[in-house]
């Protein structure tokens, strides 16, 4: 450990030692690296290394006179929690600090991506800091608190999309539907108890004159922007008024994908890039529905196009996937395609995160660094054609064409959790911290929740 002391402004030079100080916070400092994140309290016979010695017991203890609590909150936020449960049976002192909620804040968001500042103020930091650590427990075993269908397509649901409690589908059936989640009280038989149930209700419905192939939405703004099967034309709907609002005409291949562009990516207001099975490569402003400049991709069958800040992914049915300068339509580099057994396989589907493009073929994954393009890691997990993905930072879900849904830590090459989704192609998915909404070929929607409770 490096050489430590810590010296409160207000305390006698002379009377802190720096050798004590720095054995005394060892001590603190000393299990550190024994275990994974956990709540339960270490085994018996660690507990008694800590607290079982009394010349231990003592030294810890005597921390709490020699440091002001604002220094040992400081120097606790560098253990694990399941150090910190261990270290709360030293002490009641300790234990208090221990309990501390700017500690536990700390920890929070030195683990966490979301802020959740709205159930801290109700919960307290300690009990939402264990409650997300099980829910991560839960993705990477697979363990779901519930699974809700939604039913409410009459053929392949292709498309789906939630924020907060409202969800939109849209289906083979040439119907987009708003829908929003309500909670039920439902009676349980064998005891007489009531316990809440979510379920979803159809808010507003919108239908085209062909089949949704698939559909991108912008929820603060009530809007979406949809592409058709054999359709060289895409539509914007307001999701409020359940009406088309422009169609983007002048395609002349039939539109196979879409990505919404926010402002800060091309420097104007809301836009959307369309792609068609020809190549080419349009963006539309979304407020006028004009086209405001094309480009030809190059691709023989374009399939996928993402936007992230200032650049485009394309990627097509051939080997390879190209990226672009956003700001202006140039060709700057091509990332490698997913080989898989040696022969070149085309890509279906792909995501661009920051300097990540995560890519889904027949039967595998690949992620390439595009600072480094030279290498790919291939993920198999899948025996059929991975139609859908989503990246969130280390953690990937991906859906195929064998009916199942994969979770996957980046870091390893085989997928932590296979789950048997639907009884037919996964089309489509989202997942946000606690849930993943599936789209499937057998016309349902599942929303699956793997949160745990506060």
């Amino acid at each position: 450990m490096a050489d430590i002391c810590v010296v409160p402004s207000s305390y006698d030079p002379d009377f802190v030692q720096k050798d004590i100080i720095k054995t005394k916070i060892e001590l603190l400092c000393n299990f550190r690296n024994q275990q994974e994140d956990g709540f339960s309290c270490v085994n018996n016979t660690q507990l008694q290394e800590l607290v079982g010695h009394n010349e231990q017991k003592k030294a810890v203890s005597s921390l709490t006179t020699i440091l002001p609590d604002e220094i040992l909150v400081n120097i606790l936020s560098y253990l694990w929690p399941s150090d910190l449960c261990a270290l709360s049976a030293v002490c009641q002192q300790i234990r208090f600090i221990v309990s501390d909620n700017i500690l536990w804040r700390s920890l929070y968001k030195s683990k966490f991506c979301e802020y959740r500042t709205e159930f801290a103020s109700r919960f307290g930091w300690r009990r939402l800091y264990e409650a997300q650590s099980k829910t991560d427990i839960n993705w990477k075993t697979g363990k779901y608190t519930s699974c809700v269908s939604v039913i409410g397509h009459s053929s392949a649901v292709r498309s789906v999309a939630y924020e907060g409690n409202k969800m939109i589908t849209g289906g083979s059936d040439k119907v987009i539907r708003v829908w929003e989640a309500v909670w039920d009280h439902v009676l349980d038989k064998e005891n007489g108890d009531e316990s809440p149930q979510k379920s979803f209700v159809a808010k507003n419905t919108m239908i085209d004159n062909k089949m949704i192939r698939s559909f991108q939405a912008d929820f603060a703004n009530d809007i979406i922007v949809s592409i058709a099967m054999d359709s060289t034309s895409a539509k914007i709907w307001s999701t409020e008024k359940g009406q088309t609002l422009h169609t983007l005409e002048g395609q002349r291949g039939w539109m196979s994908c879409l990505a919404l562009c926010p402002p800060s990516s091309c420097g104007g207001g809301m836009r959307v890039v369309t792609g068609a099975l020809d190549g080419c490569v349009r963006l539309w402003d979304m407020n006028s529905g004009r086209n405001i400049s094309s480009i030809m991709s190059g691709h023989e069958s374009l399939r996928g196009v993402c936007v992230d800040g200032q650049v485009m992914m394309t990627s097509g049915t051939e080997k390879g996937m190209k990226l672009w300068d956003f700001r202006v339509p140039q060709f700057r580099s091509t990332v490698p395609a997913c080989v898989v057994e040696g022969a070149a396989s085309g890509n279906y589907c792909v995501q661009l995160s920051s300097h990540i493009v995560v890519s889904g073929s027949k039967g595998c994954v690949a992620m390439t660094d595009i600072r480094n393009p030279s290498t790919t890691k291939i993920m198999k997990g899948h025996t059929d054609v991975v139609s859908c993905l989503q990246l969130v930072g280390s953690k990937l879900v991906t859906g195929s064409m064998d009916h199942s849904v994969c979770i996957w830590d980046t870091n390893n090459s085989t997928p932590s959790v296979s789950l048997k989704a639907h009884s037919s192609f996964v089309w489509d998915l989202q997942f946000d911290e606690n849930k993943l909404v599936t789209a499937g070929g057998d016309s349902c929607v599942k929303v699956w929740d793997f949160s745990s409770s506060y």
